[in-house]
């Protein structure tokens, strides 16, 4: 049974955007049809303006905070004022629970929340979608294979990268710091959103609090298989076999460069599809890359997750891809690199997993694949996707983890 009439607040930097946002969003809908009252507090660049949401500061304040960040190295200590009126806000509301997600992105000032946190003793699930909550700067660390975060962070390597710093290296700080705020919490249950992840949680200054993996899920019933040949034959694709893929920012980390690497190799009937480019990227692409930018029509995601032969996930940092059970659902295979969570669902009959950079053995995967594979096991993939993947479970799961925290 349900809870009811349960106040329930979800914090994350984003609300029905991208991948968190709309878990967020399935998570609050999910609550609403159980006669619960959700909540959901978000960053002010994505903005939600539908019932019971929350804007934390404003873009001026977003801003400021990255200034913060880009000179100081002080990510997710900027934002006070904005926090503090937040967390009046919590105040009269009184929620019963609270859930974190993405507390990073320039919105938040940590220590603030999590001495709200301790002060009420009000219980807390966090929901971990990368690495962030225990380093000393960066979101991912795999693909430099850095196991600072096991003792201390110190003399960071990826201060380039997000949260970027230009000048300073705050990691040492930056480490002690959320060491000293997010441990000692009474009631506070992590949700690594995948089991690699989980096991880095384990190894960290985390690892004290009970951990409870669920893994995400996606809207089966609207990602499935479509029949694509008027698709095709609209923007001249038919005659062409298909590599697809798919991310909200394209970088290094994500595979960009592979692709263009892999670009030289294709044959006249093959081509490499792109989502989430940037009009810049775009404009430098070789002719048989096509290129498309971040696109929230989720009508059109589907036609070419149909289409694709294969959708190829070239990440080098990835918790628990999305995007990779989305082409399941679509009755579409994986080929991906052996990066964290990317490779959790991939087996003999659904794609394929590859060494890192090693991108033309992910070519000669997909060239030895064929179109033969994705016909003949795409009905099982699609079946699998039903059985595994539906939002349904994700959200049963969490709605068991609160009955449990606040009975």
């Amino acid at each position: 049974m349900a809870l009811r009439k349960k106040n329930i607040v979800q914090i994350n930097v984003e609300s029905n955007f991208g991948s968190t946002g709309k878990i967020c969003v399935n998570i609050s809908d999910y609550l609403e049809s159980h006669e619960n009252e959700p909540h959901i507090a978000h960053g002010p660049i994505h903005r939600d303006t539908s019932n019971s949401t929350y804007q934390i500061g404003t873009k001026l304040d977003y801003y400021l905070h990255i200034l913060n960040t880009r000179i100081f190295d002080k990510h997710g200590l900027g934002s006070k004022k904005a926090t503090k009126d937040f967390l009046n806000k919590l105040k009269v509301l009184k929620p019963d629970l609270i859930h974190l997600h993405n507390i990073h992105g320039y919105y938040i000032n940590y220590e603030l929340l999590f001495e709200f946190i301790k002060e009420t003793n009000i219980p807390v699930v966090w929901t971990l979608h990368d690495c962030w909550s225990f380093t000393g700067h960066c979101t991912h660390f795999e693909y430099i294979d850095c196991e600072k975060y096991k003792t201390a962070c110190t003399k960071c390597p990826l201060t380039y990268t997000y949260p970027k710093s230009w000048l300073v290296d705050r990691s040492s700080k930056n480490f002690a710091q959320k060491k000293a705020s997010f441990t000692g919490v009474k009631n506070l249950t992590l949700v690594p959103v995948s089991e690699w992840l989980g096991t880095k949680v384990e190894q960290s200054f985390l690892r004290h609090y009970p951990i409870h993996t669920i893994t995400n899920g996606i809207d089966v019933s609207t990602f499935e298989p479509k029949n694509t040949s008027a698709y095709k034959v609209e923007r001249g694709w038919n005659n062409f076999k298909i590599i697809l893929g798919v991310a909200s920012v394209w970088d290094k980390t994500k595979g960009w460069e592979d692709f263009i690497k892999i670009a030289p190799h294709l044959k006249d009937d093959e081509k490499i599809i792109l989502v989430g480019l940037s009009k810049q990227q775009i404009e430098v692409l070789p002719e048989n890359i096509i290129g498309i930018e971040r696109t929230d029509s989720k009508e059109e995601l589907i036609q070419l997750y149909s289409l694709a032969d294969v959708f190829m996930n070239l990440t080098y940092a990835d918790t628990y891809p999305t995007t990779n059970l989305e082409a399941f659902s679509c009755g579409t295979p994986v080929i991906t690199y052996k990066t964290g969570g990317s490779v959790e669902e991939i087996t003999d009959y659904n794609g394929a997993i590859i060494e890192q950079g090693n991108y033309l053995e992910a070519y000669k995967v997909f060239n030895k694949m064929g179109a033969t594979f994705k016909k003949e096991h795409s009905q099982t993939i699609r079946n699998n996707a039903i059985k595994k993947f539906d939002k349904s479970f994700q959200l049963k799961k969490y709605d068991e983890l609160y009955q449990s925290l606040l009975n």
